[in-house]
């Protein structure tokens, strides 16, 4: 559902001739406040993965925060997040980098 929704996002923005860049989601171990997701890391390198094809399928910009803030668990690295999940800012600080790396030239 999360992979439908953000192509159909996507689509929709192409036939507009809207400029379409589309990111990972960021490494999450484990959500603590929903025990029911018990494979996080499993999701979300799935989803990872297939927007990462479907950029390349369609020539969009694909940007990838998850490998510069992942950590040996699949979860986001302490030094980038107090929670696990959300980033600081010295995590907001790595994904301008990323940004700012992957859209040189572009713009």
């Amino acid at each position: 559902m999360i992979i439908d929704n953000i192509t159909s996002m996507a689509e929709i923005a192409i036939k507009h001739s809207i400029n379409v860049a589309l990111s990972t989601i960021l490494p999450v171990e484990k959500y603590e406040w929903n025990k029911n997701v018990d494979d996080a890391p499993d999701r979300i390198s799935k989803v990872n993965t297939v927007l990462k094809e479907y950029c390349e399928s369609n020539n969009l910009v694909f940007i990838n925060y998850y490998s510069a803030m992942v950590n040996g668990r699949r979860g986001l690295r302490s030094e980038y997040g107090n929670d696990g999940v959300h980033p600081t800012k010295e995590g907001y600080d790595v994904m301008a980098f990323v940004l700012k790396n992957t859209i040189s030239g572009l713009i």
